[in-house]
């Protein structure tokens, strides 16, 4: 949402030179913050989960 805010008004003023960070810093920080979570919370995804497997295959590994 931040970096659709920020696009509009850098590309109307022509200054983009730091539009990369509007748009990166939400991904890291999501990631980051994914990541913090399963830490904290204990959790470690099932391989299958890493390579982009949907939910009921996690259900049929159960």
């Amino acid at each position: 949402m931040v970096a659709m805010r920020s696009l509009g008004p850098a590309l109307v003023s022509g200054d983009l030179h730091a539009l990369w960070l509007y748009i990166i810093a939400p991904l890291v920080g999501a990631s980051l913050g994914g990541l913090a979570y399963q830490f904290v919370r204990g959790e470690q995804p099932f391989p299958t989960e890493l390579v982009g497997h949907t939910v009921a295959s996690r259900e049929e590994a159960a």
